[in-house]
């Protein structure tokens, strides 16, 4: 991929695509460029999400992600394009949901100030 190409995929990732909601967001993942993009990104986002199969550690793509804050107001609803979503959300806690194949699971991820977090979604083997 040409340097021009790879800083035009780093400042879309950079700006954050948005769903219906006002938190920024990248998801991807999926083969080397999509990944080395992603890393790029990474200190832009304080929420890191992961998606894989529980066990084999398969990962995965196509997981509708929904965020709420306290409010139970959704700051972010989409569906990943690979195994990673970074957010950029602002400090407080928050209810995260991640679903595929119907398989729904549900933390809480408390963002601090400054810093980020990281969850790794687990979903049962042999569903996809």
């Amino acid at each position: 991929m040409s340097p021009i190409v790879r800083s035009l995929i780093l400042a879309a990732a950079l700006a954050g695509a948005t769903s219906a909601s006002a938190a920024p967001y990248v998801s991807g993942g999926v083969g080397e460029d999509s990944l080395a993009t992603l890393q790029q990104a990474y200190g832009n986002y304080n929420t890191h999400l992961t998606f894989a199969e529980r066990g084999s550690g398969a990962y995965l793509a196509g997981v509708a992600v929904t965020i709420r804050d306290t409010q139970q107001q959704t700051v972010l609803a989409t569906t990943s394009e690979g195994p990673l979503l970074y957010a950029r959300l602002p400090a407080g806690k928050y209810t995260v949901s991640a679903s595929s194949q119907g398989e729904v699971l549900t933390t809480t991820l408390t963002i601090p100030p400054r810093g980020h977090r990281e969850h790794v979604f687990r979903f049962a083997p042999g569903r996809y």
